[in-house]
């Protein structure tokens, strides 16, 4: 077995050697802004119980920052192809860093709202432009391999931050540098030491060489309209899809933490080590994704990982035993994710290359309009839901939009597009 599992790894490596430097500094993005976001998004929740404010404001500010995403994306897809794909990037990821270490160092409640609302603005800023410059940058023979090395990476720099963030606080107060492990001031110098990490994904990003490469100004250097015949269509059933599932997440997602903490009893520590076997699990899962389209097609595959997900989450709303609501995260997480990097080479050769920004800042997950603007609305649900109903109504909500979601992209989809540009 050991022999096997060094051959995969070795197999893999080797993948990931032959693919573009350009791909390679992507990839090596994804490692520090997943590194850099994890703590910050595992212990600010927790920070905001600890300042006193209640479930239905965290909710409100996952709604002012999705919403801030969605008017945003749209303008960040046109400037995208304009000022070019790196300088986006480099742009959203700076604002973003600010943006974070601005919510751990105000406590008034319009303060933070005016730090989310920075964030949401700069979060689309350069996830809209990820996707193209890695879809831009690969062969279609290696398309689905390279998003899933990224998501892999994102997950797995985010697992790693994960289950440090979680015990950093009650280090910090070991130390001498935080009085209490659950209190304010150790989460907030635990969450601003973890947010320092978005420096050195931005030098990734600036070593990136220049974008006048004649392949991609030829392509992308195109106008966007008029659109090409069908296309409409296909946009605003990705749009579709990206509500019903931005619902799904969002109502849920914005919690997960609190849920363990507040609903299941776990400490920070073990609500970091939950959330790092569910990362470490989505790991798992999206190194199988090519082997899964290779043998179902992409549409079926991302199919079966979104359906077989479902009924973990109806096992974790069910619960109140942490090991089992442990086990169903982590299942869920590694079979939704053995659909999502396939989804995402998906959906960029659905269309022509002049026109992946503009879907993915409409439709993109978690990069487009429909998305956030869902997200945001499920927050707000979310948070009310948890007040009024209690933790296991918001799981079983996620249920009720995931599950027409994936069930509508199947028939639409499952014999292509219909484009000459679509593939899958």
């Amino acid at each position: 077995m050991g022999n096997v599992n060094l051959a995969f790894l070795t197999s893999k490596f080797r993948r990931v050697r032959q693919f573009s430097s350009t791909v390679h500094r992507l990839l090596s993005f994804a490692l520090f802004l997943g590194l850099g976001n994890g703590v910050w998004a595992l212990l600010f929740n927790l920070y905001l119980r600890q300042v006193g404010y209640r479930q239905d404001f965290i909710g409100d500010l996952n709604f002012v920052m999705s919403i801030a995403s969605a008017v945003t994306a749209p303008l960040a897809g046109l400037l995208s192809n304009r000022l070019g794909r790196r300088t986006l990037l480099v742009i959203g990821a700076v604002l973003e860093m600010a943006a974070q270490l601005g919510t751990l160092w105000v406590v008034r409640p319009e303060a933070l709202v005016v730090m989310m609302l920075i964030k949401g603005i700069a979060f689309p800023v350069w996830i809209v432009s990820f996707n193209p410059l890695l879809a831009e940058h690969s062969r279609l023979e290696e398309r689905v391999a390279v998003f899933s090395a990224a998501n892999m990476i994102w997950l797995g720099s985010a697992m790693a931050s994960s289950v440090v963030g979680g015990w950093l606080p009650a280090l910090l107060a070991a130390a001498g540098w935080a009085p209490n492990p659950e209190g304010v001031a150790a989460y907030r110098l635990a969450a601003t030491i973890g947010n320092a990490l978005y420096l050195p994904a931005v030098l990734c990003l600036l070593a990136l060489p220049g974008e006048a490469e004649a392949r991609r100004e030829k392509e992308v250097g195109l106008p966007v309209l008029p659109l090409p015949s069908g296309v409409v269509g296909i946009l605003a059933f990705f749009l579709l899809i990206s509500v019903l599932f931005g619902l799904a997440y969002g109502v849920f997602f914005p919690f997960a933490n609190l849920y363990f903490k507040e609903h299941l009893g776990a400490a920070p520590g073990v609500v970091g080590l939950i959330m790092g076997a569910g990362q470490a699990a989505g790991v798992v899962g999206m190194s199988q994704s090519p082997a899964l389209a290779r043998r179902l097609g992409k549409v079926r595959a991302v199919t079966v990982a979104q359906l077989t997900a479902l009924p973990f989450l109806v096992g974790l709303a069910l619960t109140d035993q942490l090991w089992v609501g442990c086990l169903c995260f982590v299942a869920r997480y590694m079979i939704w994710n053995l659909g999502s990097s396939i989804f995402d080479a998906f959906q960029m050769e659905a269309v022509p290359d002049r026109l992946r920004a503009l879907l993915n800042s409409l439709a993109g997950l978690p990069s487009g309009v429909g998305f956030n603007l869902a997200w945001a609305l499920g927050a707000a649900l979310g948070g009310r839901l948890i007040v009024h109903y209690g933790y296991p109504a918001i799981v079983l909500a996620a249920v009720a939009f995931a599950l027409p979601g994936a069930t509508l992209y199947f028939f639409r989809f499952r014999h292509g597009t219909g484009l000459p540009a679509s593939s899958g």
